[in-house]
Order: structure tokens, then sequence, then C-alpha cells
């Protein structure tokens, strides 16, 4: 049997995997920073490994997805152009001083978003980065398990990935470059003009979470490739779940970290949800009629039925 270098890469991981699986059940890390790395990495193998349940030979995939050459350039073209002007506005921007923080108190903010303010934690900070980490990866690595390694379907999916990840992360970079909205963490009154000052510039990019989006892009991304490359798997919403749990645990995380208000993070979950449900939603192939089914009916009452699976 012939086997493809993704497969033997495979086979290597999952044995990896389940050894690591097998350790981790019996050791248990629970302080924060190694929270967002060994568990991660639980949560994630998990993830890949429930992806991964299919035959090791090649086989040939159906991708509900097509590409229109025009759509692909207009698309790519609106995320570098977005990314590149976000960049030039970025480099005219001034950075924060202590002038700027003058007068800053939890009062200046609207009740809703207020609780931020007292927010601040670099462990959630690290969590959140390690977590996103993952989740961005996630794609990448499921891709080519639900295509059975096909070479060209597998990078169909990582041009709509690419896609989905560049539209949302330019338009999330000229979003913060326009609004300049301050950070929480700087309304805190806990906290040392030192500690303020840090980020410098970022420290003014609050709206909306870049982390958010893209964990959700991501996760959502993810969940919709597998709805529709395994139409009859009951992993489904399992899928759904993990992966928006994940997504949102980094949005809580950055809430926790005082590095966005709640605003910023619900902003953040629907812009990516929206990219990473929308670029393949825009290139799945419409099967509507494999959808319905016509019975008719024989009995006391003739005629038939209509029904519907979606």
């Amino acid at each position: 049997m012939l086997f493809y270098p993704g497969e033997l890469i495979y086979r290597i991981a999952l044995k990896l995997s389940q050894t690591y699986l097998l350790y981790s059940n019996r050791v248990h890390i629970m302080n924060l920073s190694n929270m967002g790395n060994k568990h991660t990495i639980h949560i994630l193998l998990y993830l890949v490994i429930s992806l991964a349940v299919f035959p090791l030979q090649a086989q040939d995939t159906i991708l509900p997805y097509r590409l229109k050459p025009a759509g692909e350039v207009a698309l790519l073209t609106t995320a570098f152009g977005t990314g590149i002007s976000a960049i030039v506005i970025e480099q005219k921007s001034p950075l924060l001083t202590a002038a700027d923080l003058e007068g800053l108190g939890p009062e200046d903010i609207h009740p809703f978003d207020r609780s931020a303010v007292y927010n601040f934690s670099r462990g959630a900070d690290l969590g959140s980065d390690i977590l996103v980490g993952a989740l961005f990866a996630a794609p990448g690595i499921a891709a080519p398990i639900l295509n059975h390694w096909d070479r060209r379907n597998t990078l169909i999916l990582y041009l709509l990935y690419a896609e989905a990840i560049g539209l949302n992360g330019s338009i999330n970079l000229m979003v913060k470059e326009l609004s300049d909205r301050k950070r929480p963490l700087l309304f805190n009154p806990g906290l040392t003009e030192e500690q303020k000052l840090e980020g410098r510039h970022k420290n003014l990019k609050s709206f909306y979470s870049g982390h958010t989006s893209t964990a959700f892009t991501a996760a959502v991304f993810l969940s919709k490739m597998y709805h529709d490359l395994r139409p009859r798997s009951t992993s489904r919403a399992w899928i759904w779940a993990i992966s928006l749990v994940m997504a949102g645990t980094v949005g809580y995380f950055r809430y926790e970290a005082g590095k966005h208000f709640p605003t910023d993070v619900i902003t953040g979950a629907v812009m990516g949800s929206f990219f990473g449900y929308g670029i393949p939603a825009l290139h799945k192939i419409s099967q509507r009629s494999d959808h319905f089914s016509f019975q008719p009916l024989i009995g006391p009452f003739r005629g038939f039925a209509i029904s519907y699976h979606w």
C-alpha cells in the first residue's frame, strides 16, 4: 500500500497524541499560563483527532466549494489593499504619552463596559495568545485530513481560509486605526503610569478585539468546513461546540487581561463569525435539490408529501 508523505506524518502524530492524552490525564497543571499551554494542546488534539476518523489510504473527495477567479482576485485584492492602507495609517499614528493619561477614570466609560476597567492579568493575556494561535492553526491541520490528503482540494481550502483570515485581519486593523479607542487598562486607577504606557500606541487600539475576531474566524471556518465536508457525521455539533467555546474563551481572556471592553469582544466575535462562515458559504455549490424529497401517500389520504433535510 502506498502512502502520501502527509499520511505518514499523520500516523506518527496520531500515536504521539494518543500517548500525550493518556499522560495528560494523570498530570494536571492548574495555573493560568500553563493552562494556556498544556490544556490548549490537549483540547486541540482532541479536536483534530475527532476530525480524523477516516480510512488512511488516498481517496477521491468531492469538494462542495467552487472557485471563481474574478471573485478570488477581488477578495484577495480587497484584503491586501485594506491591510496595506491600515499599515500606512498606523505608521503616522502618534504614540501614547503620559499626557494622554491625565484625567482618565472609570467614570468616563459607559456602564456596560465599565467592569473591564478594573481587570488586569498578564496570565490571561498570555493565555489568549496561546489559545488564538492554536485555533488559527486548526483549520490548516484539519483541511488535508478531511480531504484524505488530496492536494488540490486542500489548496482550495487553504485559499478560502486565507481569504477569510485576510479580510478579517485587514478590516480589523483598519477599524482599529480609525477608531483609536483607548484600552480599558488605561482607565484602571490601580495601575501605575509605567504599566499603562507599556503598549504605547497599541493601547489606543481597543476597538475591536483582533484576538477575538481571529479566534472566531478560525473556529467558525473550521466548523463550517467540517459541516460541509462531513454532512452525515454525528460529530458536527461537537465540533461547533468545542470550537466556539475555545473562541469564546479567547474573548474572555482579552476581557480579563484588561485589553478589551465587552463591546470590543462582542464586535470581534460577530465580525470573525461573519468572515469564518461567509467565505465558505459564498463558495458553496448549491445542492438544494438534494435537500428535498417527494413521497407518494397511499391509504386513507391520497397525494404526496414533501420533506426538507438541511
